[in-house]
């Protein structure tokens, strides 16, 4: 996993172990402060409604239940929140009805980093959107 992590990211805070990891999370502390964080909660309280509004309009009306894969949502609302809330990017993947070009890229090089450095044990899945 570190190996295929450092393939990625390089040296930065999430390939890293040890000293070199506490010394970057240390410098990471002040983005990380709980006054930060209060910044972003109305950024991510807004995109909160977003897979609620999109839930609900897949909910039958007439009450009866429905089995609703949501791993795309989360994983959609987890981009959009870390795109918008941390880099200022408005990605919008939520709004896209077709999959999402750079979303599709991300998985992509997921997918790739399993072939290229694949860990022990580790399936290639194939993702879906």
């Amino acid at each position: 996993l570190q190996r295929n992590n450092k393939a990625m990211f390089g040296e930065g805070l999430i390939a890293t172990l040890g000293t070199t990891h506490r010394r970057q999370h240390k410098l990471l502390n002040p983005v990380i402060s709980t006054s930060n964080m209060r910044e972003l909660l109305p950024t991510l309280q807004l995109l909160a409604h977003k897979p609620t509004s999109i839930l609900m309009d897949k909910l039958l009306d007439d009450g009866s239940h429905k089995e609703i894969d949501i791993l795309p949502l989360l994983s959609r609302s987890a981009l959009d929140g870390v795109c918008q809330g941390v880099l200022g990017y408005p990605s919008n993947t939520l709004d896209s009805v077709d999959h999402d070009e750079y979303t599709e890229a991300l998985w992509m090089i997921r997918y790739m980093m399993r072939i290229i450095a694949p860990s022990p044990g580790c399936k290639i899945i194939h993702p879906v959107l």
